[in-house]
């Protein structure tokens, strides 16, 4: 899709991003942490839609699509969601574990391969490990290791 401005935009809008890999992203300080969040307009329910986290400053997107993929994307603005009743906004945090990077360094990154469904990463950084997955395409973020996510392989260690 292109927009009026001839911006590239996915049906998501994710706009002019460029795919990284975990090699990408070792060796880069996390500045820190933005979200964008779904609210529902008449519960007011809260859902994750996209985190960023700040590399040295610069934006990186994890965004759920077939798995969990890496972008080099801009920050997304807010946005109404009228033909779901709600709006995207976006916030300064992503809440834990996603907030506790903010200060450390990536030391490592690997890929992540359940039994089923999508793939996801690994995330090192100074002591610190979690997990971001796809689960039913959902972003999910959650300390490493954890019992409940059953066996995950892990592959590809940049």
């Amino acid at each position: 899709m292109t927009t009026a401005a001839g911006t590239e935009c996915d049906a998501v809008r994710v706009c002019n991003a460029v795919e990284l890999n975990g090699r990408d992203l070792v060796g880069a300080r996390v500045t820190g942490v933005v979200s964008s969040v779904y609210v529902d307009g008449s519960t007011g329910d809260r859902s994750l839609v996209h985190v960023w986290l700040m590399l040295d400053g610069k934006p990186v997107l994890f965004h759920t699509m077939s798995g969990v993929r890496i972008l080099r994307s801009d920050i997304e603005k807010p946005y109404e969601m009228a033909e779901l009743g709600g709006r995207v906004v976006v916030e300064e945090s992503a809440g834990e574990p996603w907030d506790a990077l903010v200060g450390r360094t990536i030391t490592g990154v690997a890929r992540l391969c359940p039994d089923l469904g999508e793939d996801g990463w690994l995330l090192r950084a100074s002591g610190y490990q979690m997990a971001v997955m796809d689960l039913g395409d959902e972003l999910v973020a959650r300390l490493w290791p954890d019992a409940s996510w059953g066996n995950l392989a892990v592959v590809e260690l940049f």
